[in-house]
């Protein structure tokens, strides 16, 4: 079975892979500007099923925050302008995950026993370490197998 930590780690690295994306630990006093755009991995709530005493599966949820623009103002041409830098990365994000069933990564093995549907949120503006940012969340079930 592997652990949450080690989940959340596979899914950073398959995000780390992806050109010209940062991934952070969420720790920053702020965002660099000039590490955007940013993307942290977030654990969520599960959902337990189990198929015998000694054995079940857990589906979790991992969000995925993407952070792609600072937005400086609340004018409509300025938000649809940061919007814009969004639209690639709903597709790139998402691709990215499908290519790596069961989150294998390299040479590495598959790690879960399945993945679920990722959901995006569209293009999003929200505040983050004081600051506004046009992005998006994305919300990926991983199922893993409990013994």
């Amino acid at each position: 079975m592997a652990s949450i930590a080690q989940v959340k780690a596979r899914l950073e690295a398959i995000l780390a892979d992806i050109p010209d994306l940062t991934v952070l630990d969420g720790d920053e006093r702020r965002v660099a500007r000039m590490t955007l755009p940013v993307v942290m991995v977030r654990v969520r709530n599960a959902t337990r099923d189990r198929a015998s005493q000694t054995s079940g599966t857990v589906t979790r949820q991992y969000g995925i925050l993407l952070l792609v623009a600072e937005v400086k103002n609340d004018r409509e041409e300025d938000v649809q302008d940061a919007y814009e830098l969004v639209y690639p990365w709903l597709v790139t994000i998402p691709d990215n995950i499908i290519k790596s069933p069961g989150l294998k990564f390299g040479a590495q093995a598959a790690l879960v026993h399945g993945l679920g549907s990722i959901e995006d949120s569209g293009p999003i503006t929200f505040p983050y370490k004081e600051q506004i940012y046009a992005g998006a969340g994305f919300t990926l079930p991983v199922t893993t197998v409990e013994r």
